[in-house]
């Protein structure tokens, strides 16, 4: 947070959070969708063989929590730099009901296998977050933005 002080560097923290969180969502992506996963749950995590294709479409679902958890930590980060802490229990707190509601929901409605739901819950549990945080702080963003053009 040291570094957001600096004119500027909110372009550069948000270049980086995005190459972060469009790596590991590709690196994800690049094992969901090839023998990776298999190679990997077979031999590091010795899954049992008929789980392991459960274990990939729950890897697919979640490809884009890498890029959504690298955005809400940046966000988090500025917010806590900003000095709106009580955005960051808000969040929390919206990310928990929707994990309530949504494992509620999934248990009521849904009649396959509960990693699904664990899968989809956690993607949109997360999003609910990084949504709240950055709606909650587009305006000092945008304030942020404005200085470091001023600047370049």
């Amino acid at each position: 947070l040291t570094f957001f002080r600096k004119r500027g560097a909110y372009r550069t923290i948000r270049k980086f959070s995005l190459i972060v969180g469009l790596t590991s969502a590709s690196i994800l992506a690049l094992f969901a969708f090839s023998p990776l996963l298999s190679m990997y749950l077979g031999l590091v995590v010795q899954m049992p063989e008929h789980l392991v294709p459960y274990a990939r479409t729950a890897a697919r679902i979640m490809i884009p929590t890498g890029l959504t958890f690298a955005l809400a930590y940046m966000y988090t980060g500025i917010v806590s730099y900003s000095k709106q802490t009580s955005t960051l229990l808000t969040a929390t707190l919206l990310q928990l009901a929707a994990i309530i509601l949504l494992l509620v929901s999934g248990i009521i409605f849904w009649k396959n296998e509960g990693i699904y739901v664990a899968a989809v819950v956690s993607t949109i549990s997360a999003l609910v977050q990084l949504a709240w945080l950055y709606f909650k702080n587009r305006e000092y963003l945008s304030e942020r933005l404005r200085l470091s053009e001023k600047v370049n």
